[in-house]
């Protein structure tokens, strides 16, 4: 057994929750608002006004003040300060009575910037004095709340538990034997509690069988138990460990070998090795380790310690940096892992095939068992009715924002989707599993005064589905209708501020607190983070509004907001227009009647998406006449360019002039579009895979390759939508289906193994709706071996999809000999859903196969994802005169131009220099092979002749321009001696070197059947080619010798070219150099002074070669032509 190395900074034992105790505030003109407790009208929150300047680090006199506790028998003392960030700091007091804890009774302040604006909490004020003599002895107590327990085993009994105790608390007087701590609690034995405090033992009691971990108060002169609070939070929840392929982590060495321990953070974890009492080292020979649950839960636990040190400035789980200790490997087949008030267990699980769960050792089930730690340390909530629904709730809120921390890319708001057959919970739809999104909805466990383990104490795990609905919505945002007919909207605040409202709202809440305290806590610290009327504090209260709790949202004033959400809109106008564009009518709406100026909104647009390229406004600025209330609307084109880019993505967001009472609201002060639609790229005919949905999990139990079975069958359904979004064509037969497997675990071939595909209404599984059983057929029969990576089953004829229907498959197999180990399913990539899509059955011995019938136990939301293999056809060149198609080009786009008659491909335009306006690409002249250049030297030209034309910066733009031609428009022609010409000659006969480009093309070959011929042009103009490198003549240029007294200085040339000149009056002069082809290599506008003068040109950086150059200075006047020779 290890000798522990570390030390726990703030361990111990789990004490009993100690409250304090209000009295009556008085009145102050600092103070905005009060709330009290109606059964003694105690105060239980206070809103401060932000002038009232009142320090945190005053915050016990200001209390005190408030709350009239002025009785020497009352004491508040300071528990703890958290300052998580943005400004935030909450002080929590505890309340004692004649020098005795009351527990449950706490006030906190929470303070912005040092300054406080709300206080929450709940205190007792005894009516009489009361006694702290007690009739019973502390050791009568104990034998009341162990009977109360009637536990067959207890730790303290056993030596090897009490052993191990002392060794990791490095204490060799740590022992588990319960000591009474005498408190003041209410009697939580009545539905309607009466804030009637009664003298207490509080008893920490771990049982080990059943085990069970409690805080239990007897009566310290009834015997009565008073209170039940389990410490030890049965709750089997989720993640991805074993389940998170490679992750990186730090051990350290005992003797020569590696062991799981963070010296740095204090995190250790070690293995009961299937035991209960004696824990190992997880030790390893080297820092490469093989896969291991142990592995799962040391780096789960790193993460958790990292999110609350870099996320929340909180050290470790209770604030005080104490180390973080887990052990797996409890017990045998122990479908459970918990958190005992000092650390983590993890049982390995008997195996979902077994109906209970694999390790759960996952991240988010190590995030929400220590969840149950900070609640612990924070407010304590007492693990009972509504109250115990908060304690869950918050650990599942932790759970999931821990995991989306250390995997962003994993999908969130499921509790229990790796390590389960189905997710135990749903944060975004609550009711998927059971539990409710609504207070005193649906699943709604009503609470009362009988809580107990029987019940889930008043359903704890139940009643979490409010809060969990709370955050998803205060994260992410959403509408509807609730259970209560309410309908809602709430304007997501992130992840960031959403957890931050959240910690905050932990921080303050007392021990005792329900869902309507939490939802004025959690107010109270919008408020003081983001200010009251802030869009935070309306996010906050709508959210609550959406699960039944509290009142609506109360605007402070009129608000601005647009009228709808997000759109999706495809940019294809179906016009040939150029420009070619779709508007969109976004209305933009003022609720209420502002005063002082007339509000003036001015939108403006973020994203991917770029303004005068992908969209632009006819209107960005609407007027609200101040007095009334209206409905102003922006007009938006939607830009139809034609570039080849993926999706783009627009956020509108607006402001509001000053001088008037107008806010931006919460709800709809943004507009998503996102914008769809793109020109395709050139296809080569042959297969191409279309992925049918994303890869968002890992699943052994949707899979098609049930490996730990004798024989399966499996039968899942592909909605029409994702078929569409997948790219699948209708109508176009599928040859091939493929799964991806992420993890390879079979071990046998499978037998008679079938593929069955057929298209079906049926869109999930659920009691009315089992296998598909009509429309199917065989699509391939016969045995097959799996691998790791994708797995192609090859169709026996082909499959067709109609575009409307969904698309069931089913997956069967019959092996001679049973399955020889229970973990033999192929782990694949997969997709989930919010509803039941996959069914499944199997027999460890048999061979029913197809045959096995339909069990409603037997169904996931997740299923394999599928990739589809079709046949697509070559796109086709366009070869017929005329054909042209118009496009609004702008700078660095990809465009492709398809001829407006067919749909055939003519030209492409990469990446221009600058916007071009409308460009027109057109084949203006038809016909095969080539002909005789005019310019002689045995060269032949193509028939076949483009016109691209620019509206905007036409001579100037430099970009990539790809020509295309069939392999019958090119005849026989050697590629390698083409060459492009772009000329703005009018006829062959008058092309030179100034007016024509000569480039020597990449030859681009997408499919057999035709080629693309590549180049870097300047300018637009007529395109063909040539058979052959040809020389452009310079004869015939014209020569304006009005600039006689310019001369070249330096003809040779090395690096720069000195040019002397007189003239008489200041003149705009531009210089180019053309290479003998004639392609621009230096381009450049200058100021000629008046009179005698020199300048140079530097072309040191154009790495000439040695060779003819042509240097041309044109004025509004003259042009100078000179033949240039490079030494």
């Amino acid at each position: 057994m290890k000798k522990i190395r570390f030390t726990l900074k703030g361990f111990a034992f789990v004490l009993c929750a100690l409250a304090f105790t209000p009295a009556i505030a008085k009145q102050s003109t600092d103070v905005s608002s009060l709330a009290r407790n109606p059964i003694d009208q105690t105060i239980t929150d206070i809103n401060f006004l932000p002038t009232a300047g009142l320090k945190i680090e005053n915050s016990a006199e200001v209390l005190k003040s408030y709350l009239e506790i002025d009785d020497p028998n009352q004491q508040l003392v300071s528990a703890y300060t958290q300052r998580p960030g943005d400004g935030l700091a909450v002080q929590r007091f505890e309340q004692w009575y004649k020098g005795i804890k009351v527990a449950h009774g706490s006030f906190s302040v929470a303070a912005k910037n040092g300054i406080i604006t709300y206080a929450h909490g709940n205190i007792f004020r005894p009516s009489t004095e009361l006694s702290t003599a007690a009739a019973l002895t502390e050791s009568q107590a104990l034998q009341k709340a162990l009977d109360f327990i009637n536990a067959q085993d207890y730790m303290w009994q056993n030596p090897k538990q009490e052993k191990m105790l002392r060794e990791i608390m490095k204490d060799p007087n740590a022992t588990y034997f319960p000591k009474g701590t005498m408190v003041w609690v209410e009697d939580f034995n009545s539905t309607a509690r009466n804030k009637q405090l009664h003298l207490a033992y509080c008893f920490n009691i771990y049982a080990e069988a059943p085990l069970s971990r409690n805080l239990v108060y007897i009566d310290a002169n009834t015997g009565n138990v008073l209170l039940k609070d389990p410490v030890i939070k049965h709750i089997t929840a989720t993640g991805k460990s074993l389940y998170s392929g490679n992750v990186s982590f730090e051990t350290d060495m005992s003797g020569s070998s590696y062991i799981l321990y963070d010296n740095t953070r204090g995190v250790y974890t070690g293995s009961f090795h299937n035991g209960t009492t004696t824990q190992y080292d997880v030790a390893n020979s080297s820092t490469t380790w093989a896969t291991n649950q142990a592995i799962d839960a040391h780096w789960g636990a790193v993460n958790v310690y990292d999110y609350w040190g870099k996320e929340q400035s909180r050290a470790s789980y209770d604030g005080i940096g104490s180390a973080l200790n887990s052990f797996v490997n409890y017990d045998v087949g122990y479908n459970n892992a918990f958190w005992n008030g000092a650390w983590m267990t993890y049982g390995d699980g008997t195996g979902v095939l077994n109906g209970g769960f694999d390790p759960l050792t996952a991240q988010d089930v190590c995030a929400h068992e220590i969840g149950h730690g900070v609640c612990q340390t924070t407010c304590a909530l007492v693990y009972q009715s509504e109250s115990g629904g908060m304690n869950e709730g918050f650990s599942d809120i932790w759970g999931e924002t821990i995991e989306h921390y250390a995997s962003p890319e994993k999908p969130m708001w499921q509790i229990g989707a790796e390590i389960a057959r189905v997710p135990l919970r749903s944060m975004r739809i609550p009711k998927q599993y059971g539990n409710p999104d609504t207070y005193n909805g649906t699943y709604w466990v009503t609470t009362g005064s009988s809580c107990t383990s029987s019940n889930d104490y008043c359903g704890v795990h139940t009643n979490s589905g409010v809060l969990n609905k709370w955050y998803y919505l205060l994260t992410d945002g959403g509408s509807g209708t609730n259970d209560a007919s309410i309908s809602y909207v709430v304007g997501g605040l992130g992840l960031q501020k959403a957890a931050r409202i959240a910690y905050g709202t932990e921080l303050l809440l007392t021990s005792t607190d329900n869902y309507a305290a939490c939802r004025t806590a959690s107010i109270g610290v919008a408020t003081t983070i983001y200010g009251a009327c802030s869009p935070e504090v309306e996010a906050v209260t709508r959210a609550w509004r959406a699960v039944n709790v509290g009142a609506a949202f109360a605007p402070c004033g009129p608000q601005i907001g647009f009228v709808n959400h997000d759109t999706v809109v495809n940019k294809v106008s179906g016009s040939t227009a150029c420009p070619a564009s779709k508007t969109i009518d976004i209305p933009i709406t003022i609720n209420a009647a502002a005063t002082g100026s007339n509000p003036i909104v001015t939108v403006t647009g973020t994203g991917t998406a770029v303004l005068g390229t992908d969209y632009s406004f006819v209107n960005n600025t609407v007027t609200f006449t101040a007095g009334t209330i209206s409905t102003e609307h922006i007009l938006l084109n939607i830009l139809d360019n034609g570039a080849t880019t993926t999706d783009k993505d627009l956020t509108l967001t607006f402001s509001i002039s000053p001088g008037n009472d107008a806010t931006i609201g919460n709800v709809y002060h943004e507009y998503k579009i996102t914008i769809k639609g793109n020109s395709t790229l050139p296809q080569v005919a042959g297969d191409v895979d279309y992925y049918a949905a994303d890869a968002n999990l890992y699943t052994k139990i949707a899979t098609p390759f049930f490996g730990a079975a004798q024989s399966a069958r499996t039968q899942f359904i592909i909605t029409a939508a994702d078929m569409k979004a997948s790219g699948v064509k209708p109508n176009t037969p599928i040859s091939v289906m493929s799964f991806n497997v992420v993890d390879k675990k079979s071990t046998k071939a499978f037998s008679n193994y079938t593929v069955k595909l057929g298209l079906t209404t049926q869109a999930l599984y659920n009691g009315s709706q089992g296998f598909v059983s009509s429309g199917l057929t065989t699509y391939f029969s016969g045995s097959f071996v799996s691998a790791a990576g994708w797995n192609k089953i090859i169709l026996s004829s082909p499959f067709t999809w109609d575009g409307l229907s969904n698309v069931v498959c089913e997956i069967c197999f019959a092996n001679s000999v049973a399955a020889t180990s229970a973990d033999s399913n192929d782990r694949v990539e997969a997709s989930n859903s919010i509803n039941n899509i996959t069914a499944y059955n199997f027999q460890t011995s048999g061979t029913s196969a197809c045959g096995l019938s339909f069990s409603t136990f037997k169904l996931s939301n997740s299923r394999p994802r599928v990739a589809f293999t079709q046949a697509v056809a070559n796109t086709e060149v366009e070869t017929a005169a005329p054909s042209d198609r118009s496009w609004d080009v702008h700078a660095n786009q990809d465009v492709y131009f398809y001829s407006n008659a067919n749909n055939k491909l003519i030209a492409q335009l990469n990446l221009p220099s600058q916007d071009l306006g409308c460009v027109n690409a057109s084949v203006s002249k038809q016909g095969n092979g080539f002909s005789p250049f005019a310019l002689g030297q045995g060269a032949n030209r193509s028939s076949k002749e483009f016109n691209i034309q620019a509206t905007t910066n036409g001579n100037t733009a430099t970009s990539t321009t790809t020509i295309y031609f069939d392999t019958a428009e090119l005849g026989n022609v050697i590629l390698g001696n083409v060459r492009i010409i772009k000329t703005t000659a009018a006829r062959d006969s008058d092309i030179n070197v100034l007016n024509t480009q000569l480039v020597t093309p990449t030859v681009v070959t997408t499919n057999a059947n035709f080629k693309g011929f590549t180049g870097n042009f300047t300018g637009f103009s007529r395109f063909f080619l040539v058979d052959k490198d040809v020389v452009l003549p310079t004869v015939g240029i014209k020569q304006v010798n009005k600039i006689n007294s310019m001369n070249v200085d330096n003809n040779p040339f090395s690096n720069t070219i000195f040019i002397s000149y007189s003239i008489n009056s200041d003149t705009k002069a531009t210089v180019h150099l053309f290479d003998i082809t004639g392609k621009m290599l230096y381009n450049s506008d200058l100021l000629l002074m008046s009179g005698q003068n020199r300048f140079s040109i530097d072309v040191s950086n154009l790495s000439l070669i040695p060779g003819q150059y042509v240097l041309q200075i044109i004025t509004p006047t003259d042009v100078l032509t000179r033949k240039m020779i490079k030494q």
